[in-house]
């Protein structure tokens, strides 16, 4: 997990001065949103490590869906006052495509959200392509991991 700083550009380190990283089953479990760290900044960061795409899509599998869908039951019960979903893209394909994708995936995460209850007015989306890649796009791998959708939230 990593929790942002105030203008949500750079992840803040863990109590051990590591970066921070959910396990896949984090998402089922309320406590993976830890107070204390909320109280610091009021705003955090989600990457959930099943929410990837393949290349040139927007489709959310079965899987990832339910997982979307335990992490908008866990919200609900967070007081949350904002979320933005970011769309990635890695660094294949033209810019506005790239932008454009991006969007689409963040779209696609946000309606799974409003679908399991969070109300839609405290949702924002933005798409921000190849522009932030969490990896260099130097393998297929790392390229893989570029295309996903981070949740970015602040509590009241």
């Amino acid at each position: 997990m990593h929790f942002a700083d105030e203008d949500n550009t750079s992840p803040v380190e863990t109590e051990d001065n590591t970066p921070a990283e959910p396990a896949a089953e984090a998402v089922q479990s309320s406590d993976f949103i830890k107070d204390s760290a909320l109280s610091e900044t009021n705003r955090i960061a989600v990457n959930l490590p099943e929410i990837v795409f393949t290349a040139d899509s927007s489709s959310i599998s079965s899987e990832t869906r339910a997982s979307i869908h335990n992490l908008a039951e866990t919200l609900l019960n967070c007081r949350i006052k904002r979320i933005n979903i970011e769309g990635h893209t890695d660094n294949r394909g033209t810019d506005f495509g790239n932008l454009y994708l991006s969007n689409r995936r963040a779209e696609a995460v946000a309606s799974i959200l409003i679908e399991a209850g969070i109300p839609p007015e405290i949702i924002r989306t933005t798409g921000f392509g190849a522009g932030r890649p969490k990896y260099p796009n130097d393998s297929d791998i790392n390229r893989s991991r570029n295309r996903r959708v981070e949740i970015v939230f602040t509590q009241y």
